[in-house]
């Protein structure tokens, strides 16, 4: 108590609210509730509760709204990913490379080199490496053979 100096053991505020004023030896502590647009995600002893993010960002929104219990949680725009605070394009894959994994908001694109018998004449953040066209399957000879930019060029025999 800071007026006695006895030691006390004080209740602690729900999440969800924040603690208006502390206990003394004839009074609880007094919590309140957090206003709107402000949370408290613990059982704490705060004197104010905490603002929520605003998800203004550019390429970004709300992914989960703010309560009195959480933070808003923002999320980056579909094609985008999360650097730090900023939300940045996914990158796309040159010529002679394929997405071997999709972008989400939490990671960029990742890209390989396409093996031998796959290629990728596009730039994309979603196409990965294709399979050279099997000129057999068509009754046809292989005119030019494909490479990791360009597919098989099948013609008569």
């Amino acid at each position: 108590d800071p007026l006695s100096g006895t030691i006390l053991f004080c209740d602690w505020c729900e999440p969800g609210f924040y603690m208006n004023r502390v206990c003394t030896e004839r009074t609880a502590t007094e919590c309140l509730p957090c206003p709107w647009d402000e949370y408290t995600e613990h059982y704490n002893r705060e004197y104010e509760c905490r603002r929520c993010s605003d998800c203004r960002r550019e390429h970004e929104h709300v992914k989960i709204e703010c309560s009195a219990t959480n933070n808003r949680i923002c999320q980056c725009d579909d094609g985008y990913y999360r650097l730090f605070e900023f939300c940045l394009l996914h990158k796309k894959c040159p010529i002679g490379h394929g997405v071997t994994k999709q972008g989400t908001p939490e990671k960029d694109t990742k890209c390989s080199r396409c093996k031998t018998g796959t290629f990728s004449s596009t730039i994309s953040a979603t196409e990965p490496c294709r399979s050279h066209t099997n000129c057999s399957v068509w009754d046809e000879c292989v005119v030019r053979r494909g490479n990791r930019r360009m597919d098989n060029l099948c013609g008569t025999c």
